[in-house]
């Protein structure tokens, strides 16, 4: 089986740091996913990802925004 991934689902993500800059890729983002793959996300990530999502439900009405995999950083920010 193989997953359709969009700009939606598909991030590019880059960090100004001292030494230049760092680019983050995530695809397919799931921390239910990940973590059923005994491959939980840093904390970090999820806070991002869980952020993104809930801005891109708020501001677009994105129904397909996994929110519910996210209700702990969803409800605080």
């Amino acid at each position: 089986m193989h997953f359709v991934i969009d700009s939606w689902m598909e991030w590019d993500i880059k960090l100004p740091r001292a030494k230049g800059i760092q680019s983050i890729e995530v695809a397919s983002f799931s921390p239910a996913s990940a973590r059923k793959k005994n491959q939980p996300y840093p904390d970090s990530l999820v806070t991002l990802g869980c952020s993104i999502l809930k801005i891109r439900h708020d501001v677009f009405g994105d129904k397909n925004a996994q929110i519910a995999e996210c209700p702990a950083v969803v409800s605080t920010h």
